[in-house]
């Protein structure tokens, strides 16, 4: 929630002082997993000045919900996230389907390409083999 974003927002800037970190230095990536974020996106991206970045945490939002990590059941709320990281002025992160699914090459490579002609900024990683596929896939044209 955006409550909770504030809250932790407040522990962190505490943190920083005590530590004497840069005020503000530390940056929020939201990862929406349930239905009841997903329905509180726009206060979720607003809710503080450290939000950068936002993604749907597919495994645990299909668990949520019943299912699993199927594209027709994470296409809609992929592309809620990344309208209202959009809207929002963050990076939205991710790419439709599951992420536990590395070991496809080919079917990742297609999922990340997929996700940057929808208007993904790139997407997170959980195994090394993710990384040189998500940097190929989100990295700038040479035009």
């Amino acid at each position: 929630s955006a409550e909770w974003v504030t809250e932790i927002a407040n522990a962190v800037s505490e943190l920083e002082r005590e530590r004497n970190l840069p005020p503000g230095g530390i940056r929020f990536l939201a990862q929406i997993e349930t239905p009841g974020a997903l329905q509180r996106l726009a206060a979720i991206a607003s809710a503080h000045p450290r939000m950068v970045a936002m993604a749907l945490g597919p495994e645990d939002f299909s668990a949520a919900v019943g299912g699993g990590p199927e594209f027709d059941l994470l296409l809609a709320p992929s592309l809620a996230v990344l309208f209202a990281a959009r809207a929002a002025g963050l990076l939205p992160l991710g790419f439709v389907g599951s992420i536990g699914e590395f070991s496809d090459t080919y079917k990742l490579r297609e999922a990340a390409a997929h996700a940057r002609r929808l208007g993904f900024a790139g997407a997170l990683a959980i195994h090394p083999n993710q990384v040189a596929i998500f940097n190929e896939a989100f990295s700038p044209s040479p035009q």
